[in-house]
């Protein structure tokens, strides 16, 4: 998997609670000190929209062709109910569907989320690492800390370990409406995942990047240390856990860039000093 064709920024980042090395529960930490993430399903997520908006098709794409060919193919009672039986329960269907687009969703979302919800992991990642919201809600009030990978070097593990499940990875996409989606014979193409990448522009500040993980939902992702290339410490961490970052990066000989986040002198912004822990 080449991020190149992704248009990928050079690194990628993630902000997390630090908890301390000795904390029995301690999820935030081990992003850097077990090199581990977390790829979670969207129902744990703090917008309700995630992956739970409407299947809304453009009126090209959703045929009554399309439609019938689907259902055919996927009802549980193929090959053992005459065809023209089916034909005409997806014909019904269909104009129930059109006929009241609303009511159908209502009737069925709860299934098509957590469907949605038990097959895909997402892992949410971002371009900035100086953001003082995404510093707030997601690093302990400024008390955690943001860690960042090389982008290509990321991607290329995830190819190498995921694609045969299937994985997606790219920009979230920003609107005010809900995506119209091209309906699809084929379930692997196109609308679900799509659902994943899609929020609202309230969200834009975030600036995010997902990997998405066929039937990985709520899974462990264990990644090569070496593809961390910088470190920031939040602007409030704590002098202890600041040197516990320390002595674990000089103990495993790793070499990233560390940085210390401090308050602006002259601005809302946060400035970064490099520090050296060698």
């Amino acid at each position: 998997m080449n991020g190149n064709n992704l248009n990928l920024p050079e690194t990628l980042y993630k902000y997390r609670f630090y908890e301390g090395l000795k904390r029995e529960h301690n999820f935030g930490t081990q992003a850097l000190t077990e090199f581990k993430l977390y790829a979670s399903s969207a129902q744990h997520f703090n917008d309700p929209f995630d992956n739970s908006m409407p299947f809304l098709y453009t009126e090209e794409s959703f045929t009554l062709d399309l439609f019938t060919q689907k259902y055919l193919r996927d009802h549980p009672l193929r090959g053992r109910r005459p065809n023209i039986d089916l034909l005409m329960d997806a014909t019904e269907r269909y104009n129930y569907i059109k006929s009241y687009p609303e009511r159908h969703w209502k009737e069925n979302k709860e299934m098509i989320n957590q469907m949605d919800n038990d097959f895909y992991g997402i892992l949410s990642l971002t371009k900035k690492s100086d953001n003082l919201l995404m510093w707030s809600h997601y690093a302990n009030f400024h008390k955690g800390y943001c860690i960042g990978w090389d982008a290509n070097g990321l991607m290329e593990f995830f190819g190498n370990n995921y694609q045969q499940f299937g994985c997606k990875i790219g920009p979230v996409d920003y609107r005010d409406e809900y995506p119209k989606l091209v309906f699809q014979i084929d379930p692997d193409v196109g609308s679900s995942i799509q659902r994943c990448f899609s929020k609202h522009t309230c969200w834009d500040y975030e600036q995010e990047y997902r990997v998405v993980l066929n039937k990985k939902a709520d899974h462990i992702i264990t990644y090569p240390k070496e593809l961390i290339s910088e470190i920031y410490l939040g602007c409030k961490m704590s002098m202890e856990h600041s040197e516990e970052i320390k002595r674990f990066l000089r103990q495993t000989n790793l070499t990233p860039k560390l940085y210390q986040m401090e308050m602006s002198y002259n601005r809302f912004g946060l400035d970064q000093k490099e520090v050296a822990y060698r």
